[in-house]
């Protein structure tokens, strides 16, 4: 059984892990938590990291 709760961890408290780690990151509206509201967190936005030339 597929469950309808998606699972969400911070990579920045990972040690040797960082958000620029992926190309593309979620990022949620920060101020509606999913426990505290009747309806899922709104996504704000997405991160996109493009590394440099060199890097």
């Amino acid at each position: 059984m597929k469950s309808r709760y998606r699972e969400r961890v911070n990579m920045a408290c990972l040690d040797g892990t960082s958000p620029f780690d992926f190309p593309d990151v979620p990022v949620m509206d920060g101020i509606n938590h999913p426990n505290d509201i009747s309806h899922p967190e709104r996504q704000a936005g997405v991160l996109r990291f493009e590394r440099a030339a060199g890097f």
